[in-house]
């Protein structure tokens, strides 16, 4: 990676590069970049319009089994959470599997 910094010719290149490689800010921007980002990109791109369905219908199918006791922004808040923190597990494990 010493090598790969020297090679950027821009200052602000290097230090783009040493916060994204910062673990920190690595492990907790990854996950949502990719979960919701990348994915729904890629969906849209591949016409997989079920796969998009599936974002807004998780939330709602939780708010009917619930009965409509709480208002719609709480279950997608809850499956954007519980969404973000498993890609993060996932991201973290990846990156510990394939590290070593």
């Amino acid at each position: 990676t010493v090598s790969q910094i020297k090679s950027f010719q821009s200052q602000w290149l290097k230090l783009l590069y040493c916060i994204w490689r910062f673990p920190p800010f690595f492990f907790a921007s990854l996950p949502a970049i990719i979960w919701f980002l990348i994915y729904p990109l890629l969906a849209f791109r591949k016409k997989e319009f079920l796969h998009l369905l599936g974002w807004i219908a998780t939330p709602l199918c939780f708010q009917l089994f619930h009965q409509f006791k709480q208002p719609f922004y709480v279950y997608v808040a809850v499956y954007g959470l519980t969404s973000y923190f498993g890609a993060f597990f996932g991201v973290l494990l990846f990156h510990v599997q394939h590290g070593h």
